[in-house]
């Protein structure tokens, strides 16, 4: 896609926004509620502007380093494992990627994902959040060694469970081959 220098519609927003896109905003409007996170930014979407398509993987492994871990337990050290999750806690971080993914396995059916890092453990049952991994796949399909974004929900008490903690449930956000 070139430049584009009309302002882009709601539609073509969602089918493009993706991790890795480039794109330019022009214009940050005021009351975002968590500075440190970028995702939570309230932007002008008349300001929203694409000038090229998905960086290539070096270029995107690039701009992600200062972001990028080399295991899961790396980049969220208190989850618990098992589970898929992290105690409701401040936490250093909401977002970010997991190099040299040995597999990731995915099934579109319910949207859901098994993760096995490179020292082999393997994170399974995770939600698939992100829109181009949920349009891509509507069946089984398999990643090998790949770069994954994982990100956590909000916290959420079980309902009737009422957990003390609340729990962070662990996402799969994209998949960079």
């Amino acid at each position: 896609m070139a430049y584009n220098e009309t302002p882009l519609s709601e539609q073509e927003i969602r089918e493009h926004w993706n991790a890795g896109v480039v794109v330019a905003v022009g214009q940050i409007l005021d009351g975002c509620p968590r500075q440190t996170h970028p995702e939570d930014l309230r932007i002008d979407p008349s300001s929203i502007r694409l000038p090229g398509q998905r960086l290539i993987k070096r270029l995107y492994e690039e701009a992600v380093n200062a972001f990028s871990y080399d295991k899961i337990f790396d980049l969220y050290p208190d989850m618990v494992f098992t589970n898929r999750y992290i105690p409701e806690q401040p936490l250093p971080r909401s977002v970010g990627y997991v190099r040299d993914v040995s597999k990731v396995i995915i099934d579109g059916h319910n949207q859901r994902a098994s993760i096995i890092d490179q020292t082999g453990h393997v994170l399974s049952g995770v939600k698939i959040v992100g829109s181009r991994l949920r349009a891509l796949h509507t069946g089984r399909f398999v990643y090998e060694n790949c770069t994954v974004r994982l990100s956590i929900a909000s916290p959420w008490d079980g309902g009737e469970n009422n957990w003390n903690p609340r729990r962070c449930y662990i996402q799969l956000s994209d998949v960079i081959e």
